[in-house]
C-alpha cells in the first residue's frame, strides 16, 4: 500500500518548543513511523529511507518509507499496541534532564573514517566524557550537505558509530557536540566514505571485496572489522581505547580484568568508586575489597567501613526523625557512658555533669553532653539536680528515642523552663519529678507535715506555657509548679502528645493544659488554684482523678470540636495550693555552660608529605616534621548553640569564655592553639593565639592551680572575640599554623562559658557604677521601670552622660542613676553610647604598666611623634588597642589619647579589671558658679573695697601678669570717674574659673588673700570640685574664647543647637563670631572668628533657654553710671544667628585621638576607617624606613610588595636619558628601594587590594586599572582637600595637559602619593628627596582617585563598623554624626551646581524662600528638606549688593528645575554673584539632617524632563545630564518618596539625553 503523507512537523510549533518536547519530535532517516488509517482500521509502521529536502524554504518535499527499524515506544519501555502521549512524554524527559550542569561546550569533534566495510562505515571522534555532553553524528548522501533533522542518525555519548548502510554507496558525514541546556558546538569538518562491492575478479589478489564468505579457517596479521560476532573468543591481551586513548577496559595475557570508566574502578584489588562534584573535584571514594565495604573521605580517611569484625561510623548524620540530633549513635554504647547525670550548684571538674566528680551547673549543659554521645539508648538515664539548685534557662530536649529519661529535683530545687522551652518528639518516657517525693506517701502527708515545700518546683515562665509537642510519654510528678502570672498557662500540648501531671501542686496560672492535634492529658491527684483545668481542640482527650485543683469557672474544661472530657465526676473534689516562695530572692546556681561540637576533621595543605598519624575526628594544626604538610583543623559546633548561647549569656551579670581541648597527641609541652572562629552571622574573625591558663578550670573546681600535667586544657577567650561570638553567635572553629613548634593533636572541643550569676528574679541589679553612657539620640526618654510601657521619669538629650548601674535581664535597659535615684533607659546603640566601662558587669582587659623610670606619651606610634607628657615608673593604663606594626599601646592619657612603647624592656603586659571612668564634669554646678558672679555683679561697700562687683575689661586675673593692687599697672581694677573701683572680667575668664571649679566666693575676685594663692598657679583647679576642666592653647591657659571653643572642639565634645534652643543644658557653652557695623568680623584672624561666649544656665519658667556671658554694654549699670559688665539673657536676645560652635564639655576622652599614621585623620571629626588607616599606616612605615636611611627611590629596582622586598642594587640608574647617584649611605643589597607607584602599590595591597600592585603612573596603568575596578575620579580644582580622606591616591598630571572631568583615567601623569590628611602627602618624590612626608600645595594638574572599597569601608565606619545599607545607588539609609550634627541618610558623590535667585522669604517653588547660602533646588526629595554639606563649610559668599555670608553647610530645599543635577545652590542674586562664589560643579557628599514636611509634591526627574521635552529644550541639557549621570546618578536612584523615575532608564527622555 502506497501512502502520500502531509504532516506537520511537531517539532516546529511553539507548544512543542516550550514543553521541551521538540527534540523528540524530529524526524530523520532511519527513524520508525506509526501509521494510522481510522477508515480501514490500519495500523501500520515503516522506515524512513529516503528524504527530499528544500534548503531555501527548510521544508520537506517528500519523504519514502521502507521497512521498520526502531520505534519511539521501544525508547520508552512502551509497547508498539499503546501510544505515547505528549504529557508521558514530557514527565520523561523532566525526569531526566539535569538543568544543575554546567553551560560549556567541549570542542569541536574531529572525526576519522576508521573503516568502509560491504555495508558498514565505523567512524570515531573526539570525545569529552562528561555526563552532560551529547554527540549528534548526521550523515547524507549529498556532497556539501546542510545537516538538518532528517539527516541525524546518532546522538549519545559515545566517540564511535557504525553506519549500516548498502554495498557501493559514498557517504558524508559530519559530527557536533550538544549540552543538556541544548547549546551545541560548530560541525566538525565533512569526512566521506565509499563502501565496497566486488566489480572484477582481478581484484582478488591485490584488494577483495566480499559479501559473504565461507572459510574454515582464517589466519591473518590484522583484522579491521566494523562487528565482530562469535560463539567463543580467545583472546590473550583485549584493550578497549576511548576517543582520547585511555584504556577504559582491558584483560590482560594473565586473565586480569580492568575497569577505569567515568567513577568506576575495578581491578584485581577490588571496586572503586569515585564521587565527584560537578566541577570535577574529589569529593570521596566508595572501596568494596577484601577489607570489606568502605567509605573514605577525599584524602583517603575512612568514614565508615563494614567488615568481617563488625561496623563502624566515624560520624554518621541521619536525615529525618533525628532532625535535631547531628549524630544518631546510641548514648548508653559509647565509651565511659554512665546512666547517672548531675547538676549542682557549683560546677566541678568539667563542668559536663557526667558524673559526680564532674558536676554541671546548667540542666542544658547535661542535654548537649547527651546530645553530643547520640540520641539513642536502651538503658535508663537519670538527670539529678542537686538540692537547692537554681537553674533558671532555656530547656531544648528533642528527639530522644528510648526507654527512660528522668530529671529528678533535689529538695527544693528550683528548675525555671525560660520562654522558648520545649519537649518535643521524643520516643521515650520523660518523667520529672522531685526527689524528695516518695509515691507511697499521698500529697496529703505532705500538706500535714509541712514539707510540701521542699518538693522540687517547675516555674515555667512562657505565658502561652511549656512547648509539649510529638511526644510518646512525658510525666511531671511530685513537684511544685507554677506559672508565670495568673493569665498564663502551664502546658502547650500538640500533635499527638501524652502528658501526664500527677501529685503536683499548681499555681500561679490560668490554666494547667492547651491540648491540640489529638493530644492526650491526664490529671491526677493535684491541688493547686487555677481559672481551669484545660482548653481541648482538634480531637484532644483530657482525664483526671476526682481529686484536681481549685478552678474559678463553672466548668473544669473548655472543649472544641472533636475533643472531649472522658471522665468527668459530677462533683470534682477541689484542692488549693499550699505553695510558698522559697526561690524567688535567690541568685542563679547555674553559672557555666558548655557547648559542643557536631564534627571535627583536619585538612593538609602545603607541600610535602602527608602524617601517617590517622586524623580521624581529630583537629590538628602545624608540622609533625620539618618536610611534613601542615595541618588545618576544624570544629563546627552544634547548629542550635547561636540561640542557647543568646539566651543563657541574658542571665549572666558578667562572663569568660574559654575553649576546651583534650590533647590527642604524645606531647606533654604546652604548644599555643592559633585559632580563628567563624561567627553566626558568616563573618570570620582575626587569629587568636589561646595562652595556656595558669589555674585551668579544669580538676576539683576549688580554683587551685594545678601543677601536673593535665590533658584537658581550657585556654581562655580574650575579651573582645568573646564579645563578638556573644553579639553574632558562633558556627565554627579552625585550628591554623605552618610551624612545627606548633604542632599540635586535640579533640573533644568545646565551647565554655564561665559566668556570674544577674540575680536577676530579685530584681537586685546593684547601685555600683559599671559603665558610663553618653546619649546620642536627639531626645531620649527616662522610665521608672524598664521597656516603652514603663512610667515616665525624665528625658535626657544629645551629649548626656549617665552612670549605669547594670541591665534588666527581661528588657536589657540600663539601669541607671538619675536625679537622686534609679531608673531605666533604652539599651539600643543607637541610642545609647557606652564610653567606659562594661553595663553587665567589671571588665578584663589588658594593662600596660610602666617599667621604666620615666616613659614618654607620644601622639602617635612611635619615636618620631611629638610626645604629650611623661609617665613614671607604676603607671598603669588600659590598652585601648596595639599597633601591629610598631608594638606601641594606645591609652588614654590626661584626658586625650597617647601612646607608648611596647618594648618589654619598658612596659609589662598585664590583665585586670577595666577602669571605669565617670563623668565628673557637672553642667549643673558649672551654672551655679556663673549664676554666683552674676549675683555679686553690683556689689558695693565703699569705694576701694575688695567686695565691690563687676565691670567688663580684659586686665582679668587669669592673664600672664595681673596684679591685684588698685591702680597699679595690669591692675584687674578699673577706676570710675566718680572714684569707684570695679573689678574687670571679660566672657574668657567667666568661663575659665566657672570650668575650674571656682564660684564667686573661691575665686581671686573675692580677697586679696584668694587673688595671690590663684596667681601662685593660674592653671590651678579648685580641689573642691572633682570636675574641674582647665582648657589649654599648647601648655598655657588658653585665654580667649576662641582657645578655650578649638579645646574643646579638638576633643570632640561639641553638639549641634537644635532651632529653638530646647537642647541646651546647664554648663553647656556657646561661641559666638560676631560683626562690626561694617560687616566685617571683630575678631577676623581668631579660629572660626569667635569673638564672645557664654555659660548655659538652663531654661526659665517658659522653657525658654539662659545664658551668663560678660559684656561691655550689658544694659544695666552700677548707681556711679559704670557698666556692671556681666550679662544674663535668654539665648535668642543675643544674636543666636551668630553661634558658630556649642560644646558639652566632658572630663572623659571623647574625640578619635590622635591617628596612628601620624596625620592621618582628614580632618577633626572625619571618620577614618580601618581600611585607610592600615594605608596610610604602611605608608608611614614606608616613610620612616626612608627617614631611617634603610629604604630610597629606585625605578629600576623598586618593591611592589611588602612580601618580597627589592633592594637597590646599583649606585647609579638612567631614567629618561638622565643619569641620577644614589646617597652615600645607600648600602648596594641592603636598602630597599621604593618609587612613587610602587609605595602606593604596596599600601593597597597591605589593605587587601593587591590589583594595585606593580602598576606605573608614567605608562597609565595605575589610572586603568583603578577604572577597571569601580574607582572614582575627581579633580583638585574642583574642591581642594574637601572631598579627599586619608588613603585616597593622588595623581599628577604631565605639564601641557589639560585635566578634565573625563579624561582622568587616560591623562598622561608623572608621579602619584598617598593622601595622608589634612593637606599633607606621603610619597616616594625622586632620588633627591627620596621617600618623604610633607605637607603639599597641589596645583590644577592633580586628581584624586578613590576605590570603591574605600566607599564600602567608610560607609561601615560611619555606623560604628556595621555595613550600611545601600537602599538605592549612592543612596545609603545610614545614621550617624558628623560635625557635632546628627544626620538620618546620607548621599554618596552628589552633583552640586548653582544657580542666582533673589532673596526671598516666599519665592521658590515651595513657597519657603529662596537665600544665598541656605536654600538649594533639588527633585525627588520633599521641600523642607534640610541638608548638610560639609565641604561647603567656613566659605564666605558675597552677594550683588555686598552682603556676606559666612556658610554653616546647612541648606534647606525650597525650589526645583531642570534635574541635571542633584542639588543647584542659591549662591548669590545675580549670575555674576553667583559665580564668583561658586565653582560649578562639584561633587560632595551629602548629608540628610531632616526629611521635609511640605504639603506641595516636589517634582521628580521624569516631571522636569517632561517639562523640558514639551518646550523644546530637552537637548541642551545634553552634556550636563552626561556628566550627572557618569557616577550613576545620586537623587535619580532615590524612589523614597516618589515612584516616577523608577523605569525613568527606558523612556524618550533618557534615549535624547544620551543620544
Amino acid at each position: 500500500m502506497t501512502y502520500k503523507i502531509e504532516f506537520q512537523p511537531l517539532s516546529q510549533t511553539e507548544e512543542y518548543k516550550a514543553d521541551g518536547l521538540a527534540e523528540l519530535e524530529h524526524i530523520g532517516m532511519d527513524d520508525s513511523i506509526y501509521i494510522f488509517n481510522s477508515m480501514y482500521g490500519i495500523r501500520d509502521q515503516a522506515r524512513v529511507i529516503k528524504t527530499t529536502y528544500n534548503v531555501l524554504t527548510e521544508k520537506y518535499i517528500s519523504i519514502e518509507l521502507g521497512d521498520p527499524k526502531t520505534t519511539l515506544g521501544s525508547i520508552i519501555n512502551k509497547s508498539n499496541n499503546n501510544t505515547v502521549t505528549k504529557d508521558e512524554v514530557k514527565d520523561l524527559i523532566n525526569k531526566n534532564n539535569k538543568k544543575d550542569y554546567p553551560n560549556t561546550l567541549p570542542i569541536v569533534p574531529v572525526v576519522t573514517i576508521d573503516r568502509a566495510g560491504f555495508k558498514t562505515i565505523s567512524l570515531s571522534w573526539q570525545y569529552e566524557n562528561k555526563p552532560y555532553y551529547f554527540y549528534e553524528v548526521y550523515a547524507s548522501q549529498e556532497q556539501g550537505f546542510t545537516p538538518n533533522t532528517f539527516d541525524l542518525i546518532f546522538k549519545g555519548q559515545a566517540s564511535t558509530f557504525l553506519h549500516e548502510v548498502e554495498c557501493a554507496q559514498t557517504w558524508y558525514y559530519k559530527v557536533r557536540a550538544i549540552n543538556t541546556y541544548g547549546n551545541a558546538t560548530d560541525f566538525s569538518k565533512v569526512v566521506s566514505a565509499t563502501t565496497t562491492k566486488i566489480s572484477d575478479a582481478a581484484e582478488y589478489f591485490q584488494e577483495a571485496a566480499i559479501e559473504s564468505a565461507l572459510i574454515g579457517s582464517l589466519n591473518a596479521d590484522v583484522i579491521n572489522a566494523g562487528k565482530l560476532k562469535g560463539t567463543y573468543i580467545d583472546a590473550r591481551n583485549i584493550t578497549v581505547p576511548d576517543g582520547n586513548g585511555d584504556i577504559t577496559f582491558s584483560v590482560s595475557s594473565d586473565g586480569k580484568v580492568r575497569i577505569n570508566e567515568g567513577a568506576i574502578q575495578l581491578d584485581e584489588e577490588g571496586i572503586q568508586i569515585f564521587h565527584k562534584s560537578q566541577n570535577e573535584s574529589l569529593v570521596g571514594r566508595t572501596v568494596m575489597d577484601e577489607e570489606g565495604f568502605r567509605i573514605l573521605d577525599k584524602d583517603g580517611n575512612e568514614l565508615a567501613d563494614i567488615g568481617a569484625s563488625g561496623a563502624h561510623f566515624a560520624n554518621m548524620t541521619v536525615d529525618g526523625r533525628f532532625n535535631h540530633y547531628p549524630s544518631a549513635q546510641i548514648i548508653d554504647r559509647q565509651q565511659g557512658w554512665s546512666k547517672d547525670y548531675y547538676v549542682g550548684k557549683i560546677a566541678t571538674g568539667d563542668g559536663s555533669g557526667r558524673d559526680e566528680a564532674n558536676k554541671a551547673d546548667s540542666l542544658q549543659t547535661v542535654l548537649r553532653t547527651l546530645k553530643e554521645n547520640g540520641c539513642l539508648f536502651f538503658n535508663a538515664i537519670y538527670i539529678n539536680l542537686e538540692a537547692g539548685v537554681r537553674v533558671r534557662e532555656k530547656i531544648v530536649l528533642q528527639d530522644f528515642y528510648g526507654t527512660l529519661l528522668q530529671i529528678n529535683l533535689g529538695t527544693d530545687a528550683l528548675l525555671q523552663v525560660k520562654e522558648g522551652s520545649v519537649i518535643e518528639d521524643t520516643r521515650c518516657r520523660i518523667y520529672v519529678t522531685s526527689s524528695e517525693y516518695n509515691e507511697m506517701n499521698t500529697l496529703d502527708s505532705y500538706n500535714e507535715s509541712g514539707k510540701l515545700n521542699t518538693l522540687g518546683c517547675v516555674e515555667i515562665k512562657d505565658v502561652a506555657g511549656l512547648k509539649l509537642s510529638h511526644n510518646s510519654h512525658v510525666r511531671f510528678d511530685g513537684l511544685r509548679i507554677r506559672g508565670n502570672t495568673t493569665d498564663s498557662v502551664g502546658f502547650r500540648c500538640a500533635d499527638s502528645n501524652l502528658l501526664e501531671v500527677t501529685n503536683c501542686d499548681i499555681s500561679k496560672m490560668d490554666k494547667i493544659a492547651d491540648g491540640y492535634n489529638s493530644s492526650k492529658i491526664l490529671l491526677a491527684n493535684c491541688q493547686g488554684n487555677v481559672n481551669k483545668l484545660a482548653t481541648l481542640a482538634s480531637g484532644s482527650i483530657f482525664s483526671s482523678s476526682i481529686q484536681v485543683p481549685s478552678y474559678t469557672e463553672t466548668e473544669p474544661c473548655e472543649v472544641y470540636g472533636s475533643s472531649a472530657v472522658v471522665n468527668s465526676f459530677d462533683t470534682y473534689v477541689k484542692k488549693d495550693s499550699q505553695f510558698e516562695d522559697t526561690f524567688s530572692t535567690d541568685d542563679n546556681t547555674n553559672t557555666l555552660a558548655i557547648f559542643g561540637v557536631s564534627q571535627q576533621y583536619t585538612n593538609y595543605e602545603g607541600e610535602g608529605i602527608n602524617e601517617e598519624t590517622s586524623m580521624l575526628n581529630l583537629v590538628g594544626q602545624g608540622k609533625f616534621k620539618e618536610d611534613y604538610k601542615y595541618m588545618h583543623g576544624y570544629a563546627v559546633f552544634i547548629n542550635d548553640t547561636d540561640d542557647s548561647m543568646a539566651d543563657y549569656l541574658k542571665t549572666l551579670g558578667s562572663y569568660n569564655m574559654y575553649l576546651r581541648m583534650t590533647r590527642a597527641d604524645n606531647n606533654t609541652t604546652a604548644p599555643i592553639p592559633r585559632v580563628r572562629f567563624q561567627l553566626g552571622n558568616g563573618e570570620y574573625t582575626a587569629y587568636y593565639k589561646l595562652d595556656p591558663l595558669t589555674s585551668p578550670l579544669t580538676g576539683d573546681g576549688s580554683g587551685a592551680q594545678i601543677i601536673d600535667y593535665n590533658a584537658t586544657e581550657d585556654r581562655k577567650l580574650p575579651k573582645d572575640l568573646a564579645d563578638k561570638i556573644a553579639t553574632y553567635g558562633v558556627y565554627s572553629v579552625e585550628f591554623l599554623s605552618d610551624e612545627v613548634e606548633n604542632y599540635l593533636l586535640v579533640d573533644n572541643i568545646k565551647l565554655v562559658i564561665v559566668g556570674t550569676s544577674k540575680g536577676e528574679e530579685s530584681g537586685d541589679i546593684g547601685t555600683d557604677v559599671k559603665a558610663i553612657g553618653r546619649i546620642l539620640a536627639n531626645a531620649l526618654n527616662v522610665r521608672k521601670t524598664p521597656g516603652i510601657d514603663g512610667e515616665y521619669a525624665g528625658l535626657l538629650v544629645n551629649g548626656d552622660t549617665v552612670e549605669i548601674v547594670g541591665v534588666d535581664s527581661t528588657t536589657g535597659w540600663y539601669k541607671i542613676k538619675f536625679e537622686g535615684d534609679y531608673a531605666y533607659i533604652t539599651n539600643k546603640s543607637e541610642y545609647v553610647e557606652i564610653i567606659s566601662g562594661d553595663p553587665n558587669g567589671s571588665t578584663t582587659v589588658q594593662k600596660v604598666e610602666v617599667l621604666a623610670d620615666n616613659l614618654n606619651v607620644r601622639s602617635g606610634p612611635g619615636t618620631s611623634y611629638n610626645s604629650i607628657g611623661v609617665v613614671s615608673k607604676g603607671f598603669i593604663a588600659d590598652i585601648i588597642e596595639t599597633d601591629s606594626a610598631s608594638g606601641w599601646h594606645k591609652i588614654s592619657y590626661n584626658g586625650e589619647y597617647g601612646w607608648i612603647s611596647g618594648n618589654t624592656t619598658y612596659v609589662k603586659v598585664t590583665t585586670g579589671t577595666a577602669t571605669v571612668t565617670n563623668e565628673l564634669y557637672d553642667g549643673a554646678k558649672v551654672a551655679s558658679f556663673a549664676e554666683s558672679y552674676y549675683t555679686a555683679r553690683n556689689n558695693y561697700t565703699s569705694a576701694k573695697s575688695w567686695d565691690n562687683g563687676f565691670t567688663y575689661g580684659d586686665s582679668t586675673p587669669c592673664n600672664t601678669s595681673a596684679s591685684g593692687t588698685q591702680g597699679a599697672t595690669n591692675s584687674i581694677w578699673e577706676k570710675s570717674t566718680s572714684g569707684n573701683y570695679w573689678k574687670m572680667i571679660d566672657e574668657s575668664t567667666l568661663m575659665l574659673l566657672c570650668l575650674m571649679g571656682y564660684s564667686y566666693t573661691d575665686s581671686p575676685y573675692s580677697s586679696l588673700v584668694n587673688f595671690n594663692n590663684y596667681r601662685n598657679n593660674i592653671m590651678a583647679k579648685n580641689s573642691a570640685y572633682t570636675g574641674a576642666i582647665v582648657p589649654t592653647n599648647g601648655s598655657n591657659l588658653a585665654r580667649t574664647c576662641a582657645e578655650i571653643a578649638q579645646y574643646f572642639y579638638n576633643k570632640g565634645q561639641t553638639f549641634e543647637v537644635k532651632s529653638d534652643y530646647s537642647n541646651l543644658q546647664k554648663g553647656d557653652l556657646l561661641f559666638y563670631a560676631r560683626k562690626t557695623s561694617s560687616g566685617a568680623y571683630v575678631y577676623p584672624t581668631r579660629w572660626k572668628y569667635i569673638s564672645t561666649g557664654a555659660i548655659c544656665i538652663g531654661q526659665d519658667s517658659s522653657g525658654n533657654a539662659q545664658i551668663i556671658t560678660a559684656m561691655s554694654n550689658p544694659g544695666e549699670k552700677h548707681s556711679d553710671g559704670w557698666y556692671v559688665g556681666l550679662k544674663k539673657d535668654l539665648v535668642k536676645n543675643q544674636q543666636p544667628s551668630t553661634i558658630v560652635l556649642a560644646v558639652r564639655p566632658s572630663t572623659k576622652v571623647t574625640s578619635s585621638g590622635g591617628s596612628s599614621s601620624g596625620g592621618t585623620s582628614g580632618g577633626t571629626n572625619t571618620v577614618v576607617s580601618d581600611l585607610r588607616k592600615t594605608i596610610c599606616d604602611t605608608a608611614m612605615k614606608i616613610v620612616n624606613m626612608g627617614t631611617a636611611h634603610t629604604a630610597w627611590y629606585s625605578q629600576y629596582w623598586r618593591t611592589i610588595s611588602l612580601n618580597n622586598m627589592v633592594t637597590i642594587k646599583g649606585r647609579s640608574e638612567t631614567v629618561g636619558g638622565t643619569t641620577y647617584s644614589q646617597p652615600s649611605w645607600v648600602q648596594i643589597g641592603v636598602t630597599y628601594g621604593f618609587d612613587c607607584s610602587s609605595l602606593v602599590g604596596c599600601c593597597y595591597e597591605k589593605a587587601g587590594m593587591s590589583y594595585m600592585k606593580g602598576l606605573t603612573c608614567s605608562m597609565g596603568t595605575l589610572q586603568a586599572t583603578a577604572k577597571q575596578h569601580g574607582a572614582t575620579f575627581w579633580r583638585y580644582a574642583d574642591s581642594g582637600f574637601t572631598k579627599a580622606k586619608p588613603g585616597d591616591i593622588i595623581m599628577f598630571a604631565n605639564t601641557g595637559y589639560t585635566v578634565t572631568t573625563s579624561n582622568m583615567a587616560t591623562v598622561r601623569t608623572h608621579h602619584t602619593a598617598i593622601y595622608m590628611g589634612n593637606g599633607y602627602i606621603a610619597e616616594a618624590s625622586g632620588y633627591k628627596k627620596g621617600i618623604i612626608y610633607s605637607k603639599y600645595n597641589l596645583s590644577k594638574q592633580a586628581f584624586f582617585i578613590r576605590l570603591p572599597e574605600l566607599d564600602k569601608a567608610d560607609s561601615a565606619s560611619s555606623t560604628g563598623g556595621t555595613t550600611v545599607k545601600e537602599e538605592y545607588v549612592n543612596c545609603f539609609n545610614e545614621k550617624g554624626t558628623i560635625d557635632g550634627k546628627n544626620y538620618i541618610y546620607k548621599l554618596h558623590d552628589a552633583r552640586c551646581t548653582c544657580y542666582a535667585a533673589t532673596e526671598s522669604n516666599s519665592s521658590g517653588r515651595s513657597g519657603l524662600g529662596t537665600h544665598m547660602g541656605k536654600t538649594v533646588a533639588a527633585q525627588n526629595i520633599p521641600y523642607g528638606t534640610k541638608i548638610y554639606i560639609p565641604g561647603l563649610k567656613g566659605q564666605t559668599w558675597t552677594n550683588a549688593n555686598g552682603t556676606k555670608v559666612t556658610l554653616d553647610g546647612i541648606f534647606t530645599v525650597t525650589d526645583s528645575g531642570i534635574a541635571c543635577f542633584d542639588f543647584d545652590i542659591v549662591a548669590g542674586s545675580t549670575s555674576s554673584a553667583c559665580f564668583s562664589n561658586y565653582s560649578n560643579p562639584q561633587r560632595f557628599d551629602v548629608y540628610i539632617l531632616e526629611w521635609g514636611t511640605s504639603t506641595i509634591q516636589n517634582y521628580s526627574f521624569s516631571d522636569t524632563y517632561r517639562i523640558a521635552y514639551n518646550n523644546g529644550v530637552l537637548s541642551r541639557y545634553k552634556s550636563a545630564f552626561k556628566n550627572y549621570i557618569s557616577n550613576g546618578g545620586v537623587l535619580i536612584n532615590l524612589l523614597k518618596f516618589y515612584n516616577d523615575d523608577a523605569n525613568i532608564r527606558s523612556s524618550t527622555y533618557w534615549s535624547i539625553l544620551n543620544s
